[in-house]
């Protein structure tokens, strides 16, 4: 659980003062809020509630601007996605999952992973 959470969080929120040191903090309060909601959970795979705990912790928690700065890195970019491209490409090149498992996470199929992935990387490309 733990590397999975800490690749997510870094991957989302990127490095801020040369380190992850943020990011690494809301991988650990995104693992205590897995915990406690582990013992009733029954909606479906592990890896999709680890990611809904994830996302909604860094949704919450990240004090980052509400629109995307000026710059060229990955997580610089993110912010301008519509959020299921986002959270493919975090999903996929931060977090290596597979597109299998990242269908499985967010409940849609290989296909559409795989087009929406293609859509994401089009957009970033047009923002560099």
């Amino acid at each position: 659980m733990g590397p999975v959470l800490v690749r997510y969080c870094r991957a989302r929120m990127g490095r801020r003062d040369h380190s992850y040191r943020a990011a690494d903090e809301v991988a650990q309060e995104a693992g205590r809020a897995v915990l406690v909601a582990v013992p009733g959970y029954s909606g479906g795979p592990f890896l999709r509630l680890l990611h809904q705990i994830a996302a909604r912790t860094v949704d919450e928690l990240d004090r980052r601007p509400a629109h995307p700065p000026a710059g060229t890195e990955l997580t610089e970019l993110l912010p301008a996605l519509p959020r299921m491209e986002r959270d493919i490409m975090v999903l996929r090149v931060g977090t290596g999952l597979s597109t299998e498992d990242t269908a499985l996470v967010l409940a849609v199929s290989p296909a559409e992973v795989r087009v929406a992935q293609h859509r994401a990387l089009t957009r970033l490309r047009a923002m560099l």
